[in-house]
């Protein structure tokens, strides 16, 4: 994965087809979350195109205690299907922050991934899928959203968001804190990336020792 925020790039695998196979631990889940859209320009800072995508998102609201204070939970997507991440809303990290706090869990599936936003899977042919524009979709949604069925507004400042992400998302998740840190009260940033780097053959590397040299190949 390589990440620039000066130049708003980054990538670390191609885009999620529409069409593409759900992951098994969420399909038990999808009919308990409605999907929710939220509108986003698809650039927001260079007139490029006026065109706007629906950004999809989940909430739950079943540990929700109207009251200053109570937190939004909000799982960043990531390079999935925003789907794939609802178990986390069921009984994962959201819904345990949630059942702590009284206080609601989201995900936000990431602009490119899942059903939106789809475009080629040849990444010079989504030259919107960059850190600059994901991030700014977050930062437009948390001060911007009105949640179905909750008669409070939730949007920051006013309201605690924290934002939470694993690997890729996990940086994410930090750099949203550095970033906006009058819209994100704190991030949780997962086994985070520390350091991008455009090759990475020390990953392999301890396989590499382990393995006896005499073994014979497998494939």
């Amino acid at each position: 994965m390589v990440t620039d925020l000066k130049q708003g790039r980054h990538h670390s695998g191609a885009p999620a087809r529409a069409d593409a196979p759900q992951s098994p631990l969420a399909a038990p889940t999808l009919s308990k979350f409605s999907v929710q859209t939220f509108t986003q320009p698809l650039d927001h800072f260079y007139n490029t195109t006026d065109a706007t995508f629906q950004q999809r998102f989940w909430v739950n609201t079943r540990h929700y205690k109207p009251r200053p204070g109570a937190p939004v939970i909000v799982i960043d997507g990531g390079e999935t299907s925003g789907e794939d991440r609802l178990p986390f809303l069921d009984t994962g990290i959201a819904d345990i922050l949630a059942r702590a706090t009284g206080g609601i869990g989201v995900v936000l599936e990431h602009r490119y991934y899942g059903r939106i936003c789809g475009c080629s899977e040849l990444l010079d042919r989504c030259p919107k899928l960059n850190d600059e524009q994901a991030l700014e979709d977050s930062a437009n949604f948390i001060p911007n959203i009105k949640f179905e069925d909750i008669d409070e507004v939730l949007t920051a400042p006013n309201t605690p968001w924290i934002y939470y992400g694993g690997s890729y998302v996990g940086a994410r998740a930090a750099y949203m804190r550095v970033l906006y840190p009058d819209l994100v009260f704190g991030a949780i940033a997962s086994s985070a990336v520390t350091r991008d780097v455009l090759t990475n053959w020390e990953y392999m590397d301890v396989i590499r020792l382990a393995t006896d040299p005499s073994a014979p190949p497998t494939s």
